[in-house]
């Protein structure tokens, strides 16, 4: 993204990662966090500023068995509406 502003009328590129809320409630898989990474490694080695625009709900915890075990998760239904 190149954004134009007063005090640089030339433009800066800015790398921007983002996530959305309408698109999987916002919450990112390792294939995206691992897209993400890239892009902030890329933005340190070239020098640019990077921005993280997030609107998120959070990991999808439960599609990672290794966590979802080590942390001993139980899902259950038993009042959804309570969080």
């Amino acid at each position: 993204m190149k954004p134009f502003t007063p005090d640089k009328p030339a433009g800066r590129t800015v790398i921007v990662i983002a996530s959305d809320i309408t698109f999987r409630s916002g919450s990112y898989s390792m294939d995206e966090h691992n897209l993400y990474a890239k892009a902030s490694v890329y933005s340190r080695k070239i020098n640019y500023p990077r921005a993280f625009i997030a609107a998120s709900s959070g990991g999808r915890i439960g599609f990672a068995t290794q966590v979802q075990e080590a942390l001993n998760i139980k899902w259950g239904d038993n009042g959804p509406q309570n969080g």
